[in-house]
């Protein structure tokens, strides 16, 4: 078995830690540095990206976390709306209301029928000290 492993492509090895990743359920500090180097190995595996943010964002790892989610969205890799989601909420967790007013409007353009992500664009606006837009978000299309 250790000769196969040790024959594996990069490719094949990324899968492998992908797929170890996948099977850890409840430990995300234990699946992150799986997936870290499953990307080493194979750069392409942008699929992995999501997965990796989300684990960032509930480690608290904030930064981590939103700048992962913008690399998956540049990617094209989704469900961009729970990217989005992710990206704008770790920018209020950074205090960086105004990009995350930004962000979470972006998510509501593709589901705008989502009263609490409302609720998130309008405190991340008042947050920020604009009162105006957070109004207009606490109450939209009024």
């Amino acid at each position: 078995l250790g000769l196969l492993v040790a024959c594996a492509t990069p490719q094949e090895k990324a899968q492998q830690r992908i797929d170890q990743a996948r099977a850890i359920e409840g430990s995300p500090e234990d699946a992150i540095p799986l997936l870290d180097e499953a990307l080493v190995l194979d750069p392409t595996r942008t699929d992995v990206l999501p997965t990796l943010a989300a684990l960032q964002f509930e480690v608290g790892a904030h930064e981590v976390a939103r700048t992962i989610a913008r690399a998956a969205l540049e990617a094209g890799e989704e469900p961009a709306l729970d990217l989005l989601l992710l990206e704008g909420r770790a920018s209020a967790a950074l205090g960086d209301h105004a990009r995350a007013a930004t962000q979470l409007q972006a998510a509501a353009g593709l589901d705008p029928d989502q009263p609490e992500l409302w609720l998130e664009i309008a405190a991340a606006h008042e947050a920020s000290g604009d009162i105006e837009d957070a109004v207009e978000a606490y109450a939209p299309g009024s």
